[in-house]
């Protein structure tokens, strides 16, 4: 198994990037495109997801998970539980017709509603000092 998960910096040119710093931060829809971005913090800090308005699909990233290795859709790394649920709350004010993981297969919306409890004071395992 891979030991180091770390990655180098992206360095892209200043003229060439586009920044979204928060959810009044809506690029897409000031193109004109039928995409939201959802700021999702839980997985990480800085997860986002993208909701296409005009068919209700969701693109969830790693807010969300449906694969053999997930129970009840949370995903395997979760930084902050309580960030986590507070971006399924996010995700389910949307009542999005099916979503799209960023790991695993589609799935409907009332599975969120159906798991969202377990993430009530969930318990997260520390990471080891040092790391």
């Amino acid at each position: 198994m891979k030991k180091d998960f770390s990655f180098p910096p992206v360095k892209i040119p200043a003229d060439r990037a586009t920044v979204v710093s928060s959810q009044a931060d809506q690029i897409f829809e000031a193109l004109g495109l039928p995409v939201k971005i959802l700021f999702l913090p839980g997985h990480t800090e800085d997860s986002i997801g993208l909701f296409l308005s005009d068919s209700g699909i969701l693109l969830c990233g790693d807010a969300a998970m449906n694969a053999v290795i997930s129970v009840a859709r949370h995903t395997i790394w979760i930084e902050d539980a309580e960030k986590f649920g507070r971006s399924w709350d996010t995700m389910l004010s949307y009542n999005p017709s099916v979503i799209y993981p960023g790991h695993g297969n589609p799935f409907k919306t009332k599975d969120l509603v159906r798991y969202r409890h377990y993430l009530d004071g969930k318990k997260l395992i520390p990471p080891k000092p040092g790391k």
